[in-house]
C-alpha cells in the first residue's frame, strides 16, 4: 500500500473531526468532565461468606492441630454434633490426625461457597480445600465445611484423604 493512502487513512477521520470542532459554537462554555472515582468493588455473597467462615475454619484446624480434640468439638454445628459426639470426634481424631503428627505446610487450593453437602441438609456452607504436608512427609487433601447457623459460622465435617 503506498505512504499516501495511509496518511490519507489519517488525515481523513482528522479532517472530520477538526471541521466538528470548528462548527460548535464558541459563545457556549465547555463545561469541564468531572472525574468520577470508580466505586471499590463490593464482595459478591460467596466473597463475603468465604471470608466469614475462614475465622472459624482456622480456629477448628488450631485446635486439632494441637491435639485439642474435645476443645474443637463446640465449634461444630448443631449437625455436626447430632452425628458425631465429642467422644467420636477425639477417638477420629486420635486414630486418624493424630498420627500424622505436626503440620509443616498447610496451603488453601479452594474456597467453595454452596447451598447443599452431600448427605447434610440443605444450609449455606462452605467448603476449604486445603493441601495438607505433615512432619513425617504425608501429604494429605484436607477438607472442612463449614456451615452457617443462626448468623454464625460453625463446623460441620473435617475430612483427610489421601493426596494424589
Amino acid at each position: 500500500m503506498p505512504s499516501w493512502t495511509r496518511s490519507m487513512r489519517l488525515a481523513v477521520p482528522l479532517a472530520v473531526a477538526f471541521a466538528g470542532l470548528s462548527a460548535c459554537d464558541r459563545r457556549t462554555p465547555i463545561e469541564p468532565t468531572p472525574i468520577v472515582e470508580p466505586e471499590a468493588p463490593v464482595p459478591t455473597t460467596d466473597e463475603a461468606d468465604i471470608a466469614a467462615a475462614r475465622p472459624t475454619v482456622d480456629a477448628w484446624l488450631e485446635l486439632i492441630d494441637g491435639g485439642r480434640y474435645r476443645d474443637a468439638w463446640p465449634l461444630g454445628s448443631t449437625y455436626f454434633k447430632r452425628v458425631v459426639s465429642a467422644d467420636d470426634l477425639v477417638q477420629a481424631m486420635e486414630t486418624h490426625r493424630a498420627p500424622l503428627g505436626a503440620v509443616d505446610d498447610r496451603a488453601l487450593r479452594n474456597a467453595l461457597r454452596t447451598d447443599s453437602v452431600a448427605g447434610a441438609p440443605d444450609a449455606p456452607y462452605v467448603v476449604f480445600t486445603f493441601q495438607t504436608v505433615f512432619a513425617d512427609q504425608t501429604t494429605v487433601v484436607e477438607t472442612v465445611t463449614a456451615e452457617r447457623e443462626g448468623g454464625a459460622w460453625l463446623i460441620a465435617g473435617h475430612v483427610l484423604a489421601p493426596f494424589g
